[in-house]
């Protein structure tokens, strides 16, 4: 039965109800048979069989869909889509959060009684830690960071964990670079210091003097770095020159 027929059949119900009544009136001579239209409606309304009253009617209870994903890997900071499987929670708008976090259990059995953390990722699919005030679904869909992300769980006693094990190795790493560092510092100027006294010899009136036999090699030092600094200077004035040249270029 379509729209525009039922609507004509109430209609036509409705004027029946209508003249019956008011033949009856007029047979009986009990009520005038002048009636107004809120009359007519509450009469109308008084006839309708097995009609519930508005008082004991209840209203269904507002339904939320939270998208929901668990992360094996409790220590995982970057996530992917290809590893994640997400599910559809329908709940209750109003869901307490001991019931919330059993259903949570209830869809990702793997979870079992261990403590749960919430979590969003981000556009570059970090994984960041969710602050809320309460894990229920109004305060899930009342907070703006999730956005168009679905809510991510996972373990929070083995993250902790895996949290102080990556910590304490990267101490471990950093006391043991440093170690190195000035072990390895320590012994290159050691190192200098022997070539250094080996390569002079103190003289009592003129003070340090270069051995005889070293001055081939320092003469050849001498002349690599006049070298060396000579082909720096020719660089630079080659990029000068050709800066120069750009900026000339460029003003005309």
């Amino acid at each position: 039965m379509t729209l525009r027929s039922r609507l004509e059949a109430l209609n036509t119900r409705f004027n029946a109800l209508i003249q019956n009544r008011l033949r009856n009136e007029d047979e009986d001579n009990n009520l005038s048979t002048e009636h107004n239209t809120i009359d007519r409606l509450r009469m109308f309304q008084s006839n309708i069989p097995n009609e519930v009253p508005a008082t004991t009617r209840r209203r269904a209870a507002r339904q939320s869909i939270i998208r929901i994903s668990f992360i094996e890997n409790s220590g995982e900071h970057l996530i992917t889509t290809q590893r994640t499987t997400v599910k559809k929670l329908v709940v209750p708008f109003s869901m307490n959060e001991r019931a919330f976090l059993q259903k949570i259990r209830e869809a990702f059995l793997i979870i079992g009684e261990g403590g749960i953390e919430i979590c969003r990722v981000d556009r570059r699919r970090r994984v960041i830690p969710a602050e809320l005030s309460s894990v229920c679904p109004s305060v899930i869909k009342a907070c703006p960071q999730f956005g168009r992300s679905a809510v991510y769980v996972r373990l929070k006693n083995t993250y902790s964990l895996a949290g102080t094990q990556h910590e304490s190795s990267n101490e471990v790493n950093c006391q043991s670079s440093t170690t190195n560092t000035s072990s390895s510092a320590g012994t290159q100027r050691q190192s200098r210091n022997e070539v250094n006294c080996q390569s002079s010899t103190t003289d009592p009136i003129c003070g340090i003097v270069e051995n005889v036999g070293n001055a081939g090699t320092s003469s050849m030092d001498h002349q690599r770095r006049q070298l060396e600094s000579f082909e720096q200077r020719r660089r630079q004035v080659f990029i000068y020159l050709l800066f120069s040249v750009l900026i000339t270029f460029s003003y005309i």
